[in-house]
């Protein structure tokens, strides 16, 4: 059980960490050389989509962290 759930740990946080990085070093930078006109559109999408995602994904994340912890 104790296995699974570290696995599971792992894979949220280095899947949280990926989508952070990539968003912030990859996605912003190439969309803010774009034209305005098409900057905004386009990150007005992956707001909306990750708003709605994201607190979900970190307090879940958070929350199995703390488990493990107490488990441990």
């Amino acid at each position: 059980m104790i296995s699974a759930l570290f696995l599971l740990v792992i894979i949220s946080t280095a899947l949280l960490f990926g989508n952070e990085f990539s968003v912030g070093f990859f996605v912003h930078p190439s969309l803010t050389r774009a034209d305005h006109r098409a900057f905004l559109p386009a990150i007005q999408v992956f707001a909306r989509f990750f708003g709605k995602v994201m607190p979900l994904w970190i307090a879940l994340t958070l929350a199995l962290h703390l488990f493990l912890l107490w488990l441990t």
